[in-house]
């Protein structure tokens, strides 16, 4: 059998030691090694050599072939037990594609979005206030009837006026309530010099279907609010009671001539009174409004129930063929002012009518 040497430690000397081998490559024996050293000069260093077979030597590493383009093998479970199947190989799957990137936003949807409420930006969004010109009707001071007002017949109406002379209705209302509350919403803003009147039309006309607000006894044949001037939109007015309880007419009656001077002439005090009389007279029969424009009415009598002429009115002529109504007003503190429904037809006669009276 072929022999190799193997090194167990060794040095830069150690061709000196050969001498202590046979020729045979054989051990060295162990009395020799044991033999206390001789002084024949010989050196032993601490060091050996030892023969060793080929058959006996540790076979070499295998060197595990290097494969760098392969990935390498996949990790396999190991089984718990001999009766378990073994598991699924867990393989780490490739990590995952970046979908953020591959997702696209979703889009906006209007109907989703919640818009601020006026009160997070109030400077930018400002709460609007509903205006009205409102105030409550009433009949010798009980509310008036639901709907009074609205519907064809006496009316409650707002008018745009310029002048007493020169006024058009922009709108018209009733009693909305038990109460007799009325209100005009959202009256617009009006020129320079224009103001807005509540007024209350009851017309007694010859013909009922010539006026849309033909109504009855019941109630005064109009009512003139105070003047509202300087009107804004947003702005809430109060004009207050409306008492449109009518003023009675006493004497003389209807369709009387009249002779000489004086006459009195008398009514009823309303129930619900908070003005002063006037007696008023017209230069024909003035049963509707437009008619009574430009009548003549004495200074403010009080809370007199009556009142004698002592001289003929201004502009006053004498016959049968002049024809004269007269009536009486009521007017408040606000200066507002009201008229009775009926008026009374009358004429002045001169004295020859009366036989030289």
């Amino acid at each position: 059998m072929r022999r190799y040497w193997t090194w167990i430690p060794l040095a830069a000397a150690a061709g000196l030691v050969l001498g202590l081998l046979d020729g045979r490559g054989r051990d060295v024996p162990a009395e020799v090694l044991a033999a206390p050293a001789q002084s024949s000069g010989l050196v032993y260093l601490p060091m050996g050599l030892k023969a060793q077979a080929m058959a006996d030597l540790p076979p070499a590493p295998t060197a595990l072939p290097v494969q760098p383009t392969e990935p390498p093998p996949a990790a396999t479970a190991t089984p718990v037990g001999p009766t378990e199947a073994p598991s699924a190989t867990p393989t780490v799957p490739p990590p995952a594609s970046p979908t953020v990137a591959t997702v696209e936003p979703p889009t906006a949807t209007p109907t989703t979005w919640i818009a601020p409420t006026a009160t997070a930006t109030p400077t930018l969004k400002p709460t609007v206030v509903a205006g009205a010109i409102k105030g409550r009707l009433v009949v010798d001071g009980d509310p008036a009837p639901l709907g009074l007002g609205e519907e064809v017949g006496p009316g409650l109406v707002l008018r745009a006026c310029s002048d007493e002379r020169t006024c058009t209705v922009v709108a018209r209302t009733g009693v909305a309530d038990d109460d007799g509350n009325f209100v005009f919403a959202n009256p617009p803003a009006l020129d320079a010099g224009r103001y807005y009147q509540v007024t209350w039309i009851n017309e007694n006309p010859e013909d009922s279907a010539a006026s849309p607000y033909a109504g009855a006894d019941l109630w005064m044949g109009v009512w003139y609010g105070a003047p509202i001037r300087g009107y804004q939109p947003g702005q809430t007015v109060d004009v207050g009671e409306v008492e449109i309880g009518d003023i009675v007419l006493v004497s003389p009656t209807h369709g009387s001539g009249f002779g000489g001077l004086p006459w009195t002439f008398t009514w009823q005090a309303r129930k619900h009174e908070t003005g002063v009389y006037s007696w008023a007279i017209c230069l024909r029969c003035c049963q509707t409004l437009a008619q009574r424009i430009g009548h003549y009415h004495t200074s403010p009598l009080g809370r007199r129930t009556s009142y004698t002429v002592s001289q003929y009115p201004p502009g006053t002529q004498i016959g049968i063929d002049y024809k004269y109504c007269w009536f009486v007003r009521s007017e408040a503190p606000d200066g507002s002012i009201g008229e009775s429904y009926h008026v009374r037809m009358l004429w002045w006669m001169g004295l020859a009518l009366l036989g030289g009276r």
